[in-house]
């Protein structure tokens, strides 16, 4: 813990320069908090959540118009494709963006790998940028 906080007071006075020390958290009150922060292990807590907390977080959203609120889901897809005629047949990735509001698909996307970063930004992409609509 005192190497996390000597860390934390040198990134303050590197990114920092004008901002007081005084004011920066002390050893026993960083010792204190970390915890609670980041869980009795340590680690960040990405899945431990209180279930009263999760009520909470779902509660809040309210969809009252098309685009507002959109999920992205990925999953296997049960069936092989094949990537040109003549290749074997392959497993591939299906992600997809649904609107809420509408239910409906705003956005697909079908990788031969798993899905990456990049692979969910391009969605994302698809999604703030559609491709026009044609004629008819």
């Amino acid at each position: 813990m005192r190497a996390r906080h000597r860390l934390m007071h040198q990134y303050v006075r590197e990114r920092f320069p004008d901002f007081p020390e005084e004011k920066i958290p002390s050893y026993f009150t960083l010792r204190k908090v970390w915890p609670e922060w980041f869980g009795p292990d340590g680690a960040r807590q990405r899945y431990v959540r209180p279930a009263e907390a999760a009520k909470d977080a779902s509660a809040r959203v309210g969809v009252h118009r098309p685009g507002q609120v959109v999920a992205l889901d990925t999953t296997t897809l049960p069936v092989k494709v094949r990537e040109a005629v003549f290749d074997e047949p392959v497993s591939v990735m299906l992600t997809l963006a649904l609107d809420l509001y509408a239910h409906s698909i705003v956005a697909f996307r079908l990788t031969m790998v798993a899905d990456t970063a990049v692979d969910v930004a391009m969605l994302l992409r698809d999604v703030m940028m559609p491709l026009p609509m044609r004629e008819g």
